[in-house]
């Protein structure tokens, strides 16, 4: 098994310092589609992405950006990252279970939370696995992890923009656990910044949730929307500069997490299906379901609201794709996509806009295989 590292989780499109490598003609294509949906002004305050997975393009993407490496405030999209850790969490818990064939449940906790004070972490902020994870002992075998229904329902109301179930998620993962997730997957780079969780979604309102709008788990005790100061200082050495909100984003880093995800790699292609389960039907201006013959849609909005729950400013999407094109189910195309914008009226109609537009330049850059060589070609 390969050790999970930023050096290693490299999507395919990432120079060697981490920066991205650019496709001049999806960027030429991309810039046009911008122009024609959005004026000069709305253009100063978006940031995009679009990665071309198509085929063989899956493990060396092209890649194409508008200020993509512009970092701001992502609202509810940063809460993808939430979804990931908890994958991540079942992931490593059963990599340890059978790796070290823990036949017990009672001493895969200890096992866990033995590891993860050794790598420095407080015991009040481990991840509460025996609340987390389902754990099953089986005769002659290592320990089945699965996630908790009550975890399940916190991941299902999170994809949703509950806040409040949001902020009791972080709670139970613990920051140390999430940024050591975000940080590994290569979400996070010194030189480029990119995707960063560093609380609950509580917190900045200086209040707690409020569970009469926040209702999703109202039974549920009040999650800890505060972490100790010093760890958060400390994991903020490994970034460029101070992040602009504790729910940062930028429109590369979730081009690369919806990449990965495309891959397998966060942390599997068991997780893959699992996080497009979990984000189905959550909030999104793409509604790329809308888009005819879908394979796989994953797509998770990110807004701000006033106290009245009416939109402000920010408003953001991320979408992975995967649909037929033709009438031949040996004839797909794959993309990631991400638009992220402050101040501009009309989303319901430019999201849209900008993801047909896309589709229609992905399907360009990848016209479908001769009848000859379909022919040829086997079925799936």
């Amino acid at each position: 098994m390969v050790r999970m590292t930023p050096e290693v989780m490299n999507p395919g499109f990432l120079d060697s310092t981490g920066e991205a490598i650019v496709n001049r003609q999806l960027e030429e294509g991309l810039n046009d589609v911008i122009k024609a949906i959005f004026t000069p002004e709305e253009s100063r305050r978006i940031r995009a992405a679009v990665v071309d997975l198509t085929g063989s393009k899956l493990c060396r993407p092209s890649f194409a950006g508008f200020s993509a490496n512009t970092p701001g405030d992502g609202g509810s999209l940063a809460k993808i990252l939430a979804i990931y850790a908890l994958l991540q969490l079942r992931f490593d818990v059963q990599w340890l279970a059978t790796s070290e064939d823990i036949r017990s449940r009672t001493e895969l906790l200890d096992r866990a939370h033995k590891l993860w004070a050794g790598a420095g972490v407080p015991r009040n902020v481990h991840p509460e696995a025996a609340w987390l994870l389902f754990l099953t002992e089986r005769p002659g075998a290592p320990v089945q992890v699965e996630i908790n229904w009550p975890a399940g329902r916190l991941v299902y109301c999170t994809a949703r923009n509950c806040n409040w179930t949001a902020s009791l998620l972080v709670s139970k993962l613990g920051i140390p656990f999430i940024t050591s997730a975000v940080w590994q997957a290569g979400l996070l780079n010194r030189v480029r910044g990119g995707l960063w969780l560093t609380s609950g979604y509580c917190q900045e309102r200086g209040k707690p949730c409020d569970t009469r709008t926040d209702h999703c788990m109202a039974d549920a005790r009040e999650p800890d929307c505060t972490f100790p100061g010093e760890m958060l200082r400390s994991f903020a050495q490994v970034l460029p500069t101070t992040p602009l909100s504790p729910h940062n984003v930028t429109a590369l880093g979730v081009a690369v997490f919806y990449s990965l995800l495309a891959q397998g790699r966060l942390p599997d292609g068991d997780a893959t299906g699992r996080f497009a389960d979990a984000v189905d039907g959550a909030c999104t201006y793409f509604w790329p379901r809308s888009l005819p013959n879908a394979i796989r849609i994953a797509a998770k909005c990110g807004r701000t609201v006033d106290a009245a729950n009416r939109e402000t400013e920010l408003g953001h999407d991320g979408a992975l794709v995967r649909r037929f094109v033709t009438l031949h189910n040996d004839y797909t195309i794959e993309y990631a996509v991400v638009l992220l914008t402050t101040g501009i009226k009309g989303k319901k109609t430019k999201f849209p806009r900008l993801l047909d537009s896309v589709d229609r330049l992905i399907q360009r850059l990848n016209p479908p295989p001769s009848p000859e060589l379909r022919a040829r070609s086997p079925r799936p």
